[in-house]
């Protein structure tokens, strides 16, 4: 069985994924981005491996496969995928469409912040008149 990358260019995955189950193991390594075969010798076994991908164009969509061959497997395979993005500093768990969002949502937080604290020192001026004090907050 393989482990298997794939991205969202027209010769990987669009190719591929329309008839997957017509397809040679042959021929879904060649569509694949990288495609190898973990050595797992026991169950519970630890797996890693590091992948470099440059993106020159866009930010693409990765696909994580695996693919068993011709294989029976007396065992059920369990698994967990980390990726990250190393560019990216702090966000680099963070999808391409979330980048800046931690920025924003300190601002945004911040903002909060001081309108509460304002309030909460004009408050006492405006006891007598509830009504104003809705208007200002």
């Amino acid at each position: 069985w393989y482990f298997m990358m794939f991205d969202d260019e027209s010769e990987h995955w669009k190719a591929i994924h329309e008839n997957w189950e017509e397809q040679s193991c042959e021929k879904l390594k060649h569509y694949s981005s990288d495609a190898w075969q973990p050595l797992l010798q026991k169950p519970a076994a630890a797996w890693s491996r590091k992948v470099g991908i440059k993106e020159k164009i866009r930010p693409r969509l990765w696909y994580f496969l695996f693919v068993a061959c011709n294989v029976t497997m007396p065992l059920p395979v369990s698994y967990s995928i980390h990726t990250r993005n190393i560019l990216f500093g702090m966000q680099e768990e963070l999808g391409f469409d979330l980048l800046g969002m931690p920025k924003l949502q300190t601002m945004a937080a911040l903002t909060f912040a001081s309108f509460a604290i304002v309030g909460h020192f004009l408050a006492g001026s405006y006891r007598v008149r509830p009504l104003l004090l809705l208007l200002v907050l």
